[in-house]
């Protein structure tokens, strides 16, 4: 959704895909550089509503996580090994660099945005003498994504309104631990 700051009333909806890499820190800290493209509609002026036209443009973002496990669920033996998954708490924040937008439009500005985010995540845990099994995890995560800054100012109106995102994403992000067998 493209919102104003610090507003929950969307004007338009749109989508976004991310790509990035990471690297956990004691399990709990996970700091990650990204792309992502976002596709949208240029807000309209309600008093003189036009067709509205779409927006595409890519940034390239930092930001960190952090994931606090709350409790195992599902845990049982699966071919010899001990398998469950984890509940976790995320919190985290990103700072987004703008890029060139694909379809420019004069009477808006992007910006960078710094976004807020929350939600839950899930992943597996194995044990057991395998460490192929320990080798890898999958991370799913469920986040709000809130705008605390605007990415889009509009230049045509006396207050330069401001646009912000808001979103929820569904994530999946692959681990690779480093184990060694003594």
């Amino acid at each position: 959704n493209t919102v104003a700051p610090w507003s929950f009333n969307g004007l338009s909806s749109g989508t976004a895909f991310k790509a990035g890499i990471t690297k956990s820190f004691s399990d709990i800290l996970y700091p990650e550089v990204y792309f992502i493209q976002h596709k949208g509609i240029f807000p309209s002026d309600p008093e003189n509503p036009t067709v509205p036209s779409g927006y595409n443009f890519n940034s390239v973002g930092t930001g960190l996580l952090v994931k606090f496990d709350l409790f195992p669920i599902d845990n049982h033996k699966k071919g010899g090994y001990c398998f469950g998954r984890m509940l976790n708490l995320n919190f985290g924040l990103n700072y987004e660099n703008a890029l060139k937008m694909t379809e420019n439009n004069s009477a808006f500005i992007k910006r960078n945005e710094l976004l807020a985010r929350t939600g839950l995540g899930l992943y597996s845990v194995w044990g057991g003498s395998s460490k192929r099994h320990e080798a890898w995890t999958i991370h799913w995560e469920a986040m709000w994504n809130y705008g605390l800054t605007p990415f889009m100012t509009q230049t045509n109106y006396s207050d330069g309104a401001r646009y912000a995102h808001s979103s929820f994403s569904l994530g999946v992000r692959v681990m690779h631990y480093n184990t060694y067998k003594f």
